[in-house]
Formats: structure tokens, sequence, C-alpha cells
């Protein structure tokens, strides 16, 4: 009797092995970290021929100031105050609100606004900053992904200062409400309008949460043409049928990225830095509307087909379902052990003809 119960244990336990590795883990964000940043950004400029001993270029104030704009702009956004002058009170006080507005607005360590100083005493040589130096001895710029947001209110003012902060921390992010929402937005980008670009972020706030979105967001800011709408998981049975009906060629991952445009879309799948993504996501667009490349923006289901698709979704879910499929292993081993043993019952019994 042991040994068939060490059978059965063998058997179930490679069953449920099986099962559990059909469960899908956590999806990894894709997008790169950054990694020695300052580090490239210094070589970079450090080895950029140079023909005189005084060029900008040799100053290491302004190697340190420019990696500092690289490395926190790269993924996240940074304050740089410039100054021709000391501005000794600029510099204590400026600092102190962006920790204030950080704090006073929830955001986190990790993705917290950072701050530098930078006091000129040879030309800075990037960014506009000598010729915004010129006209004015502070100034104050907002840098993310390769963007640059000049302050040009009142330094002594935090509450100006606060409402130019506000004003690029804000994400302009639609968030459809209901499944006819998504689909009206579908559609919008499904029309021939080659001036309006849209930008589609699925995920899921516990399993693979993008960091970078909301940084992704403002590096548009001021773009009126390009509208960001954000999904997040778990979608409604509805939602999830019009994703896949009307853009079948998403990948059917935890995180999504896609660029919709004239009829067309476009996945976004590289690894990249923000910087990057802002450029691709600029640069790409679908020009021929009668023939949208890569893929077509597929036409609106009926009433009859979105009921159909989802309920074939929720049996697909009671089909593929770890918590029914072990159940219904348990239930076909236990069916198997009790045939077995009545087998090998009978086999001894005295109904067996000696």
């Amino acid at each position: 009797m042991n040994v068939r119960l060490a059978y059965f244990y063998i058997l179930f336990t490679y069953f449920l092995s099986i099962c559990h590795s059909k469960n899908f883990d956590h999806e990894t964000i894709a997008r790169k970290s950054v990694y020695n940043a300052v580090e490239r950004v210094r070589n970079k400029i450090t080895t950029t021929p140079s023909t005189s001993t005084s060029d900008s270029r040799n100053d290491r104030t302004i190697i340190r100031t420019m990696s500092v704009i690289e490395a926190k702009s790269a993924e996240g956004r940074v304050i740089i105050i410039f100054c021709d002058i000391d501005c000794e009170k600029e510099r204590l006080k400026i600092p102190i609100w962006i920790r204030e507005f950080n704090a006073n607005n929830d955001i986190p360590s990790n993705d917290a606004i950072g701050y530098h100083f930078h006091r000129r005493r040879t030309k800075f040589g990037y960014h506009n900053v000598d010729a915004l130096l010129d006209k004015n001895p502070i100034v104050i710029i907002y840098f993310i992904a390769d963007k640059t947001f000049v302050y040009d209110g009142d330094v002594k003012s935090q509450t100006e200062f606060n409402d130019f902060l506000m004003s690029l921390e804000k994400q302009p992010i639609q968030k459809p409400q209901s499944s006819e929402d998504l689909d009206e937005f579908i559609s919008a980008a499904s029309e021939c309008d080659i001036s309006q670009k849209y930008v589609l972020k699925i995920h899921s706030f516990k399993d693979c949460y993008d960091e970078l979105w909301n940084n992704l967001v403002r590096s548009f800011h001021n773009s009126k043409n390009i509208t960001f709408v954000e999904l997040r998981h778990p979608l409604s049975p509805e939602e999830t049928v019009i994703i896949q009906q009307r853009l079948p060629m998403l990948r059917r991952e935890c995180q999504i990225l896609a660029v919709l445009h004239n009829g067309a879309y476009q996945e976004v799948v590289d690894s990249m830095f923000l910087k990057e993504l802002h450029k691709k996501i600029l640069n790409w667009s679908n020009e021929n509307c009668s023939n949208p490349q890569p893929y077509a923006i597929k036409m609106p289901l009926t009433e009859i087909q979105l009921d159909y698709l989802r309920e074939e979704l929720y049996i697909n879910g009671i089909v593929t379902n770890p918590t029914y499929i072990i159940v219904g292993l348990i239930g076909g081993i236990a069916v198997i052990a009790l045939a077995i043993s009545i087998f090998w019952g009978l086999n001894g019994s005295s109904f067996v003809t000696k």
C-alpha cells in the first residue's frame, strides 16, 4: 500500500509542477536603467577635440553640469540654476522649494525632481545658456529627455516657481472609463488625420508598472498634436476583446506601448532610454492613410461580435485557468488510483477463480 501511495504522490507532484510552470511570471520592465550615464557623458565631452586650452570643453564644472543633465534627464528630470553672479540666496532657497514640492505632491524619492547649480565662469556652450545669461544673470531651466523648459517667472517668488513646476508635472493623460471610451479613442486614431498622433500605454500598477510613463508624457509638454491614453490591468473583458480585435498585432504582454497615427499603429518593443523613446515616438508616422504601415487599425466591432467574442474569451479563460486544470488533474489521478486499487483488490479477492 505504501508503494501505491508513493506512486500516487510522484504523479501528483509532477502534474502540479507542470501546471505551475504555465503561470505567467510578473513581466520584467524591458527599458534599460541608467547606469554609468555620468561617465559616458564625461568621456564624450572630454574626448571631443579641442583647439584651445581655454575652451569650455576643458572646464570641469561644465563637464560636471552636462553629466548631471544627461544622467538625470535621461529617464527623469532635473532643475539647473545657472548664475553669472554668486546668487547665494537663490542657491539656498530653490533646492528647499524643490524638496517641498516633491514632498507636497507625493513624488517618490526614486522619481524626485533633481537639482544642480552652475556658476558660469567661462562660456557654457550648450542649451542656449550663454544667450540667456547675457540677458539675465540668473536662469533656471527644467531638463527632461533632451527637452528644455526655461522658467521666466520671478526667482524670488515660490508661488510662481511652484506654478511653473506644476504646469510641467501635470500629465495630460486620458484614462478611458469604459470600453466605449476605448473604442472611440481607437476609432479616432483610425481616421485619416495626419495632424494627430496617439500614444497608448497598457500596464499594471502591481505587476509591470512603467515608471517612465509619466516622464515620457512630460517630455511632450506643449505638444498639442499628441494624445496620451493609459489603460491599467485588469482590463474588462470588453476592453480586452477590443484591443485584441482592433489592434491584433500587439503582443499579449503585461506591458504594452503603441503609437497610433493616420489609420496605422506600431508597437514600441525595443529597450531604450527616455530621450530615445521620445525621439522614436516623435519621428514615427504613417504617411499614407490608404496603405497603413506597418499595421492597419481594424474596424469597430458590432454589438453582436463583441458579445460573442467576450463569451469566447470567458470560456477560454476557464479552459486555461490553472486552478481548474489542477482540479481536473487531481480528479483524474484520483480516478486512476481508485481503479488501480480496485483492480489490485479484486486480483487478490475470492472472486478470482483459483
